[in-house]
């Protein structure tokens, strides 16, 4: 069972908390992702704590779009008039991981994320937050698969109602040139009715004259 956002609301304050999932599957489903984490660093990450952040890191630029380059970027305009400043890179590195981690989590359904779970991280909340976190990926995937499978069929019912409406316009011109072809057959026809007409004006003329000169 999936975590699903009905409205803007519910994903700024989901109800929902994330089944708690098997230590197996938060490995397999972070190699899926493309995350490297071992067995021991998810059982013991107090002393994998750098290793942890870094599955944080990736987490943020998976989910967030947000990588590490930009999240070493400052937040503010004033880094030039500092000293050195060179040597905050890393505070404001840090800063920028903790505040996107606990804006992913909060939309995972974990608002209690915080900077405890970097520097003294359990195994219990760490695997409570990746289960949120791949609980919310898998409703994404799954949700961008529904979408592409709707945006095919649109496709196909659309590809379908321009070959149709080609096909009526075919129609609809084969028609102006019967039509057309029709009216010209009519013309010759009232031609035609007009000779015999004519010829027969002529032959009434004719037996009138034999008429009157022979008998």
């Amino acid at each position: 069972m999936y975590y699903s956002q009905h409205n803007a609301a519910a994903q700024q304050h989901p109800t929902y908390h994330a089944p708690l999932l098997k230590t197996a599957v938060i490995i397999q489903c972070m190699h899926e992702m493309e995350i490297p984490m071992s067995e021991h660093e998810l059982l013991a990450p107090e002393r994998h704590k750098e290793p942890t952040k870094q599955v944080f890191v990736r987490l943020v630029e998976y989910c967030l779009g947000i990588n590490k380059e930009e999240l070493s970027q400052p937040q503010f305009s004033g880094l030039q008039d500092l000293a050195y400043p060179e040597l905050y890179e890393d505070a404001f590195f840090e800063a920028s991981l903790l505040r996107e981690s606990t804006r992913l989590m909060t939309i995972c359904g974990e608002p209690d994320f915080g900077l405890h779970d970097f520097v003294t991280p359990s195994s219990k909340r760490l695997q409570k937050h990746l289960s949120a976190v791949i609980n919310l990926a898998k409703y994404r995937l799954e949700s961008l698969e529904s979408y592409l499978e709707l945006n095919e069929k649109r496709e196909g019912v659309l590809n379908e109602l321009n070959e149709l409406k080609i096909e009526q316009d075919q129609l609809r011109n084969k028609l102006e040139d019967a039509k057309e072809v029709a009216m010209q057959d009519n013309g010759a026809v009232q031609d035609v009715y007009s000779e015999i007409s004519e010829v027969g004006f002529f032959c009434t003329i004719s037996q009138e004259n034999v008429k009157t000169h022979y008998t």
